[in-house]
């Protein structure tokens, strides 16, 4: 994204960049960079990367890989296939991915007597599209389900 794309199509990106990719496609990196035995030489089962390692096993999130924050997304489609799509873009003002609202979103409120109170209904129109392609990069990977 930052150096891989020519000017004349809109390289590079902007930054800040985001990855998003399917829970069992992270499963199989978390296994990877928390080993379950210590590393030689080392104290830690988390090994030379102990401070990113040990904070995904206390918190069970990957957070941040390469300077990105790193998007778990169980909606990505793994049913007629066990390849998980997921990708890399230009994330922000001005990035790979944009949000369009056709009806600005407004709230409504609708009285619930079996609550005994109010709903609040939101209520608008918008659509999603790529801004650039170049600014988005697409990542298969093994999305297997874990045994």
């Amino acid at each position: 994204l930052l150096s891989g794309n020519a000017t004349a199509t809109g390289g590079p990106a902007p930054m800040p960049y985001a990855m998003v990719h399917h829970p069992f496609t992270l499963l199989d990196l978390v296994d990877i960079v928390t080993p379950l035995v210590p590393i030689a030489g080392s104290a830690s089962a988390a090994g030379a990367w102990s401070g990113g390692a040990e904070d995904i096993l206390r918190n069970y999130s990957i957070g941040r890989l390469f300077g990105m924050p790193i998007i778990e997304d169980g909606n990505l489609d793994i049913a007629t296939s066990t390849s998980g799509k997921g990708g890399v873009f230009a994330a922000g003002l001005g990035g790979g991915i944009i949000l369009a609202t056709a009806n600005e979103w407004s709230v409504e409120p609708q009285r619930d007597a079996s609550l005994r109170g109010w709903e609040l209904n939101i209520v608008g129109e918008y659509g999603v599209g790529e801004y650039l392609a170049g600014w988005i990069v697409e990542l298969q990977n093994d999305a297997s389900t874990p045994g």
